[in-house]
């Protein structure tokens, strides 16, 4: 078996590489050009849950659930990945942003506070007493964090006690996140910005 590459392209080329000695094998599993067209990966486009049209804000796991916020709205949850959301809280906030631990979920307000859900339950009480634009949450395996629009970021040292500032610029910070050792917080008309190693300022990217 040969292969002709062509490797000039004007219309006299003259310019050809050759290979020999190929191996040839079928390629086994479901992939799009198999030989049997109903084992073919079949793709779809995302479709939405047919919830209602509300201001949702932040989403996080915990367990197999997925818990939703919505702004002037409730916080709702989807059992094991599945079906509707459903409200677990009784009464409407200004939700942000969301995170999860190990043992509990969490929820921050703007011009409100940050409230903890332990063992997912749906009472989610507040943890903070003092009232901040919160916006954003995450968590990095040990600590807490949580970013005020136009303020601080916050953390909360072995998720226990209060959450103390980190003395960052003010920004109009929006979202946050944890990646290999590093968190990562993003500002609106701004950058994105990280902590290195959880340690020290959060620097642009």
């Amino acid at each position: 078996v040969y292969i002709n590459l062509l490797v000039d392209t004007t219309e006299t080329a003259t310019k050809y590489a050759y290979f020999d000695n190929i191996s040839i094998k079928e390629v086994q599993g479901n992939h799009l050009v198999q030989t049997t067209s109903t084992s073919r990966p079949v793709y779809r486009n995302m479709s939405a849950l047919n919830q209602d049209a509300i201001a949702w804000q932040g989403l996080t796991t915990y367990g197999n659930h997925i818990y939703a916020c919505a702004y002037n709205n409730k916080i709702y949850k989807q059992t094991n990945g599945m079906g509707d959301f459903v409200a677990v809280t009784s009464t409407s906030k200004t939700w942000r942003g969301m995170t999860a631990t190990e043992t509990a979920v969490y929820a921050c307000a703007y011009g409100d506070y940050i409230y903890e859900d332990v063992g997912g339950t749906g009472n989610f009480v507040a943890i903070t007493d003092t009232a901040r634009n919160w916006f954003a949450m995450t968590y990095d395996g040990t600590n807490l964090y949580a970013c005020e629009y136009n303020g601080d970021v916050y953390i909360r040292y072995n998720n226990t006690g209060d959450f103390v500032p980190l003395n960052q610029t003010s920004r109009g910070w929006r979202g946050m996140a944890y990646l290999n050792g590093n968190v990562y917080a993003c500002a609106v008309n701004d950058n994105v910005y990280v902590r290195y190693n959880g340690t020290g300022d959060f620097v642009s990217l």
